[in-house]
């Protein structure tokens, strides 16, 4: 691990979420899906990381969080998914869901090629690819259904016709 990069981990319910950043932008977000034990972040200095970890712990605990001010590290990623990611941030907020169907339509793309695209999120929860679902159910998360069902129910947003499976 690069001197520069620092971590963070945050237990949950359901495994648990590790943070690694830079003093100056999110690198990515892992959902585990053991339980690790939690760590402040490992060196200090990042008043960044620190405010991700202040943030992530508020919205596990039903506050409202857009993650909009998190600044993320995308130039790894190809244009498209840049612009995708984005696109998530801005205009699927808190609290709702969106089909496949519903992102493909909007920017223009096969709805499997949105799995795909939500599939390889490095960023997930800060960039909201858990609010997407299928039209006749969950849909696939590349962490596993269950940080999905979590992520939806933290937000009050699981879908109603889905809470007997």
């Amino acid at each position: 691990m690069d001197r520069q990069t620092q971590r963070a981990l945050i237990p949950t319910p359901v495994g648990t979420i590790q943070i690694h950043a830079t003093g100056h932008k999110l690198l990515r977000v892992e959902l585990i899906g053991h339980i690790l034990p939690p760590t402040e972040p490992e060196s200090e200095g990042s008043p960044l990381l620190e405010r991700i970890v202040h943030a992530i712990r508020a919205y596990l605990d039903g506050q409202q969080e857009d993650f909009q001010w998190v600044p993320l590290e995308t130039a790894f990623l190809p244009p498209l998914h840049q612009k995708f990611y984005l696109w998530l941030r801005e205009h699927v907020p808190y609290g709702t869901t969106r089909t496949y169907g519903d992102v493909a339509a909007a920017l223009g793309l096969h709805p499997r090629s949105v799995g795909r695209i939500l599939a390889q999120n490095p960023f997930p929860i800060v960039v909201p690819c858990h609010r997407i679902v299928a039209k006749t159910g969950l849909g696939g998360y590349s962490s596993g259904l269950k940080w999905k069902r979590f992520l939806l129910e933290v937000e009050g947003s699981f879908p109603e016709d889905l809470r007997r499976t």
